[in-house]
């Protein structure tokens, strides 16, 4: 039996101030220890090493 672990957090409606509308999605990938920004309604995408505050 396999085990799936999810490792990725989602946070959704986040503002982009490039179209500004609150169409954007934060993904947290602890295994990568990558984050990544995409906005549905302009298609803008930028990932980044995840900032622990």
């Amino acid at each position: 039996m396999t085990t799936l672990l999810l490792v990725e957090d989602i946070q959704e409606n986040v503002y982009c101030s490039h179209c500004n509308t609150y169409e954007g999605c934060i993904y947290k990938n602890h295994e990568t220890g990558l984050e990544s920004f995409d906005c549905d309604f302009c298609g803008l995408s930028v990932e980044y090493p995840i900032q622990e505050h």
